[in-house]
């Protein structure tokens, strides 16, 4: 039930394992991405799916359940790009006899047998048990190929009974293969041949389910390192520590008095393939994944302010400390220090990807993200980031809303935004971000420019111009 990652893969590789059984979905082990699937493959392995939820006892097989566990099932794969055809394996986890099988058991698989019809049959039934069950559920005319559950000698479905005539895999033993980051505990199988596995995947249609998927990965992650009882952190925060830690200069001593202390145990831990990339599609420009961790680990460690009008530290992370470094660009280039000066100036370099502004498209696209998981989740504690965001990819539309949300969950209203942004730039704030703006300034601009104090107070127009350039956009992209 370990999800495979290319240490891992490496070690199955090197002891010449050449199909895994991996649960799709079903719990927190069983739970596998599109990411793992493709690692599986492109490492020249197959898989079998199974699907798993419970199913050890007798309570859990219902026709109702089978229905459930079917249809679940069917989007679970789909979601994985598993082929069409492809065999699935629903499980009994446990000892039932002859007449139990019939009047309990059965029912359940005639409920995913009608799932799967239902749907257009887009996948074949396997089944998981004893013996005994897998020859009578496929006698039944449901399952296709069997699994056998051969290693529970101790389950009277096993004693005396043949392997059924479709076996496709017989579980015979455990093992412990490997060691350091690619050790692992499996269940050796012997194979048939009768079921050859998924050797490749279907092209994906939605361009951002790799990153999503790779979030889902990683919050799972986070919450096996919570039941060691490591940390008591939310693994949402968890996942942002360690997207934060994918650049260096975010575990800076000044990223960690904002920020707080990465978990290092859980970033060693984690052991989550490669990050891929995600577009957004209204503004067309991939995340700076790093400072989205670093904006939401700032949300989660900081207190909000008590008015939402006024900047506070739990916006220092993003789009306020953004704000103030973006105004001090605009004022070193300048020598014009009016408002429309400003404004313009601001919004000439607000959202570049050039390398050049301090408030890049990428930056902002991470700020606004990292709102909209902190206010979602702070919602619902049991919401994951993926779960938060993943709707706002679907397409430009979505996106949009995205930004909608930005300012309504934060600020509360357009105003509120225009006067938080000025306050941001003027003398707003408490003694805390005061403190740390002037403090950033001071590293940002130190031998360039005066304090943000005088700076600002030397030329306030072109500081408000700034504020409504930044307010300003953020209505346009919106759509507000």
């Amino acid at each position: 039930m370990t999800p495979l990652n290319q240490d891992r893969i490496n070690t199955l590789k090197s002891n010449s394992v050449e199909i895994v059984g991996r649960y799709i979905a079903g719990g927190v082990n069983k739970r596998m991405t599109k990411m793992e699937a493709s690692l599986i493959v492109q490492n020249g392995l197959r898989f079998f799916p199974i699907y798993q939820e419970n199913n050890d006892a007798p309570q859990y097989f219902t026709y109702a359940s089978g229905v459930q566990q079917g249809t679940a099932a069917i989007q679970n794969a789909q979601a994985l790009t598993i082929p069409l055809g492809a065999i699935i394996y629903f499980c009994c986890d446990w000892d039932p006899n002859t007449d139990e099988i019939d009047s309990i058991v059965l029912p359940f698989f005639r409920g995913v047998s009608s799932a799967i019809t239902s749907a257009g049959s887009p996948y074949r039934i396997g089944v998981y048990g004893t013996r005994n069950l897998c020859q009578r559920i496929s006698s039944a005319g449901i399952g296709v190929t069997s699994f056998v559950g051969g290693m529970s000698s101790g389950w009277s479905g096993n004693r005396g009974f043949p392997l059924p005539g479709n076996w496709a895999f017989d579980q015979i033993a455990g093992a412990t293969l490997g060691s350091g980051a690619g050790r692992l505990e499996i269940d050796r199988d012997v194979v048939s041949g009768r079921d050859k596995g998924v050797a490749a995947l279907e092209v994906p249609i939605d361009p951002a389910k790799d990153y999503f998927d790779w979030l889902l990965l990683l919050e799972d992650r986070a919450n096996q390192w919570r039941a060691t009882g490591a940390t008591t952190k939310p693994a949402p925060w968890l996942a942002a520590e360690y997207i934060r830690s994918l650049r260096a200069g975010y575990t800076a001593i000044e990223f960690n008095i904002l920020c707080g202390f990465i978990d290092e145990g859980f970033v060693a831990f984690a052991t989550v393939p490669e990050t891929p990339g995600v577009v957004d599609p209204l503004l067309s420009r991939t995340i700076d994944l790093p400072h989205f961790g670093a904006v939401l680990c700032a949300c989660f460690n900081q207190p909000f302010p008590q008015y939402r009008v006024d900047p506070g530290l739990h916006d220092f992370g993003g789009w306020a400390g953004d704000l103030i470094s973006l105004a001090g660009l605009v004022f070193t280039q300048l020598t014009d220090k009016s408002e429309a000066a400003g404004y313009n100036k601001a919004m000439e370099l607000l959202g570049r990807d050039d390398g050049i502004s301090p408030f890049s498209v990428q930056d902002m696209i991470a700020d606004v993200d990292a709102e909209v998981a902190y206010w979602t989740i702070q919602a619902n504690p049991t919401r994951s980031i993926s779960d938060c965001l993943r709707s706002a990819y679907r397409d430009e539309a979505a996106s949009a809303s995205k930004y909608h949300a930005f300012i309504d969950l934060r600020f509360g209203s357009k105003n509120a935004l225009e006067r938080s942004a000025q306050l941001t730039l003027e003398k707003g704030g408490d003694f805390l971000f005061t403190g740390a703006r002037a403090t950033w300034w001071e590293l940002k601009y130190r031998g360039t420019v005066a304090p943000f104090g005088v700076a600002r107070d030397s030329a306030p127009a072109l500081f408000q111009g700034v504020a409504r350039a930044f307010s300003d956009k953020m209505l346009q992209v919106a759509g507000y």
